[in-house]
């Protein structure tokens, strides 16, 4: 199901992919497909500009696996959105606190990443929130 979704993303159907991760993160029996799946969820509520559901689905991933550093810079960007800054700037940490945990061996996830949510996207966002803190 997920790549099928994938495949329809890729041909601009995102709602028909939207609904194959959907059921990808019900239907997954591995921990990380169903965070993945719960991410992309997240990704796609993100791109509709449905930030309260975007945040719902990051909920999701980290439940299944508190190894996804890109359900928490995505969180974070979520509140960024919203002009919550300082929820922002706590989420960017979480997804940087993540990254670095991956540093252990033991920890380390072995499916798919989003490189950007392991330094520069959680940077960015927490760079942009203290920059509207401090206005």
């Amino acid at each position: 199901q997920y790549y099928l979704g994938e495949t329809l993303s890729g041909l601009g159907k995102r709602d028909q992919a939207f609904e194959l991760y959907e059921k990808s993160f019900y239907s997954a029996d591995w921990d990380e497909a169903k965070a993945w799946s719960a991410y992309k969820c997240a990704e796609f509520l993100a791109g509709k500009k449905d930030y309260r559901g975007c945040k719902e689905w990051c909920l999701r991933g980290l439940e299944v696996h508190a190894g996804f550093a890109e359900c928490a810079w995505l969180m974070g960007w979520a509140y960024y959105q919203e002009a919550n800054y300082r929820q922002a700037v706590y989420w960017s940490r979480v997804a940087r606190a993540i990254a670095e945990a991956e540093g252990d061996p033991g920890l380390r996830r072995i499916g798919f990443r989003h490189l950007p949510a392991y330094k520069d996207g959680p940077a960015d966002v927490e760079a942009w929130a203290r920059k509207r803190l401090s206005e």
